[in-house]
């Protein structure tokens, strides 16, 4: 039976291939769980636009990270913290304080796209890397600066 498949199948095939299966799997398995549609004509055709209009949408998508990206690269981040005698933050700066910090300059990221090997304890510079875009991953400058009393 041929089949559309909607998912990545181990030893089967990846998402938008036509592939022929075996009734049983395709009926007992494929089909119920919507992984994969029959392969007749129509719906052949309406794959075929909606791979199109995905493939539209993801040029848009990196075009408008490579336009986040570049005006990001450019700023540097201001954070103020409460810090001890040897410059240790009194906690520390984590993904979603530097979320909350571009969104006041402007800039909608999700904190989930802000890569920290572990959180900021200390001040100083650091070299955050933003992931907007499977393609585009540019890096922010941040520093970390002492809150005066």
């Amino acid at each position: 039976m041929k089949v559309i498949l909607f998912q990545d199948i181990v030893k089967i095939g990846t998402a938008g291939e036509v592939k022929e299966v075996a009734n049983g799997f395709a009926r007992n398995y494929l089909l119920p769980r919507q992984i994969a549609h029959l392969a007749t004509p129509a719906n052949l055709k309406r794959w075929e636009s909606e791979k199109k209009n995905r493939k539209i949408e993801l040029e848009q998508s990196l075009e408008k990270a490579k336009s986040l990206a570049s005006e990001i690269q450019n700023i540097t981040l201001d954070l103020y913290a409460n810090a001890g005698r040897e410059e240790h933050l009194f906690g520390s700066i984590t993904a979603q304080g530097i979320a909350e910090a571009l969104l006041e300059k402007g800039f909608s990221v999700d904190k989930k796209n802000i890569i920290l090997d572990a959180p900021i304890k200390m001040l100083g510079e650091y070299q955050v890397t933003l992931k907007l875009h499977s393609q585009v991953t540019p890096s922010l400058k941040v520093k970390v600066l002492p809150k005066s009393s």
